[in-house]
């Protein structure tokens, strides 16, 4: 299985939560110059990660859109 890492940022300004795969350099060029890493989640899909990262956050379980 092809896993890909997932990078999680939080920024202490805005107290807002980034979370993005680390291959997304577009993504982390538009990160608060006070984004600090709070951890890595290798997965083998998006949805995956986001279980992972919403479950170390202490969220509610992720729930992917429907596609209808």
């Amino acid at each position: 299985m092809v896993t890909e890492c997932y990078e999680v940022w939080k920024s202490a300004s805005g107290n807002s939560i980034a979370s993005f795969a680390s291959s997304n350099a577009a993504a982390r060029a538009q990160l608060e110059s006070d984004a600090k890493l709070l951890f890595t989640v290798s997965a083998g899909s998006y949805e995956a990660a986001m279980v992972e990262i919403n479950r170390r956050l202490g969220l509610e379980p992720y729930k992917p859109v429907s596609e209808n």
